[in-house]
């Protein structure tokens, strides 16, 4: 006998979002304070909705305040990456990323893990250039 698929939870996006690097800041989304909300919608017209034994699958939103930097190019990016991510989950059968102006992204967003592995690339340079250390 098949077993069910786990119920699909906003942690379990939340956690996904993880895997989501920025293409330009080689940061995840949740750690740059980009995430502003994540949204679960039981999605009425996927395949076999409504018959018995077909788990239900759900529309997926999630809302970005991308760092002010980004451009139209790595927003696509962005949310392409986001929608090959949560393809993986089989309850997903649609996902929209939505590109916030309001709130604005500001780096006291960023978290205290990113903002370790940000001093860390300084202190690895100096003045812009890569130290390269035998």
């Amino acid at each position: 006998m098949a077993t069910q698929p786990a119920a699909l939870t906003e942690a379990a996006i939340h956690l996904a979002l993880r895997d989501c690097y920025h293409p330009e800041l080689s940061l995840d989304l949740v750690d740059l304070g980009a995430v502003e909300n994540i949204s679960l919608t039981p999605d009425d017209t996927a395949p076999g909705t409504g018959i018995s034994g077909v788990p239900q699958r759900y529309r997926v939103c999630i809302r970005l305040a991308p760092p002010p930097a980004a451009d139209e190019a790595t927003n696509s990016q962005i949310a392409a990456i986001i929608r090959n991510r949560l393809a993986a989950f089989e309850a997903v059968s649609a996902t929209e990323v939505l590109l916030l102006d309001e709130p604005r992204w500001t780096p006291d967003r960023v978290s205290p893990e990113a903002r370790t592995q940000i001093a860390a690339r300084n202190a690895s340079t100096k003045h812009g250039l890569v130290q390269i250390q035998k």
